[in-house]
């Protein structure tokens, strides 16, 4: 019974022995697998940091070299901000001078439209002169290229000017102004045309009479031209007009004395 006892506790201790082996081994497998993931882990790990101190190690440098483009794009920014500030000043002290220049301009072109309201002033009264000499020289001065005319040329002439068709206006365009309108109109055509003003009066009424008319020497000899109706007469042999004598007048009903004969033009 001693010995089946014995045996009994050996077999127990047996089994026993061989469960705590069983499990020791089975735990010793769950630790392996465990340190092989870890070291699996660690050598994932260990690459990492390999490529974690290479891309360290590549920003380093293009850390390194940024701040050193920082600092000369610093510098050259400082530099930049000098020269602007620079031209800047220069650029206040050119539109300083644009303005002075702007104004001087005005000035000038101020001046310049003074000046030629003056020269457009003077340019009309030199050629109001130069008409008025012009027209003096054609009343006064004898007619350069004088051509005479017969009568009857006169009368195809008077024929084609308009002066007897002007308006007579009192005081404005009366008889002085007809015959010194004919006159201009003949000595552009070189007719050496004249004007007389006879002072008188009417040998019936004893009205006085003071009228101006146009004379002019032909081929024939001197005739009178009544410049408002273009008749044409003359005295006996072409004679002159002479105070002292009574003479018809075209246009008047009764004989007119003359008293005064005044040769405003010459003929």
């Amino acid at each position: 019974m001693r010995q089946l006892g014995v045996v009994i506790v050996l077999i127990v201790l047996a089994v026993a022995g061989w469960g705590s082996a069983f499990s020791i081994h089975r735990e010793a497998t769950v630790w392996k697998q465990r340190y092989e993931n870890l070291s699996e882990q660690f050598s994932g790990l260990q690459s990492r940091y390999a490529d974690l101190e290479n891309a360290y190690a590549s920003l380093s440098w293009n850390y390194s070299e940024l701040q050193s483009n920082y600092d000369s794009l610093l510098l050259e920014y400082h530099g930049l901000q000098e020269d602007y500030q620079t031209l800047q000043g220069e650029y206040y002290d050119l539109l300083d001078r644009y303005n002075g220049l702007v104004d001087d301009w005005n000035k000038l072109v101020e001046d310049y439209n003074n000046l030629i309201d003056e020269y457009n002033h003077l340019v009309n009264e030199y050629n109001n002169l130069s008409y008025k000499i012009e027209l003096i020289s054609q009343l006064y001065d004898p007619v350069k290229y004088k051509q005479t005319p017969f009568i009857a040329e006169l009368k195809y002439w008077l024929r084609t000017d308009r002066t007897d068709q002007m308006e007579y206006v009192d005081p404005d365009y009366v008889c002085f102004h007809f015959a010194v309108t004919l006159m201009l109109h003949g000595r552009a055509h070189h007719y050496q045309i004249g004007v007389i003003y006879v002072h008188g009066y009417d040998i019936v009424t004893g009205e006085e009479f003071r009228h101006a008319i146009n004379a002019i020497v032909t081929h024939e000899g001197l005739v009178y031209i009544e410049p408002q109706t273009d008749d044409i007469w003359w005295l006996e042999n072409h004679q002159e007009i002479t105070p002292g004598e009574a003479y018809e007048f075209p246009g008047f009903e009764n004989p007119i004395y003359v008293q005064e004969v005044i040769i405003a033009f010459n003929y």
